[in-house]
């Protein structure tokens, strides 16, 4: 990943594709607070990508620990 890449934003749709998961699911993620992830409301709904990764890695390692694994699968590549 590209150092410009640190700041990048993602909206709901691109962050069900990176995760590889339906934009439903990031949808009840959020109305549920079920995931960790700040939410940076400009009119829209945004999650940075780097606080995206973060968290991903906090799972990875949580799910490690307990012997289970990821759920979420991460995509090669993001579409803008």
């Amino acid at each position: 990943m590209e150092a410009t890449d640190s700041n990048r934003v993602l909206t709901e749709k691109q962050l069900a594709e990176y995760l590889g998961v339906s934009f439903w699911t990031v949808r009840r993620w959020r109305l549920q607070d079920e995931n960790p992830l700040p939410v940076l409301e400009t009119g829209r709904i945004l999650y940075r990508l780097k606080t995206v990764e973060a968290w991903l890695e906090r799972s990875e390692q949580r799910n490690a620990v307990n012997g289970q694994k990821h759920k979420h699968k991460k995509s090669d590549s993001v579409k803008s």
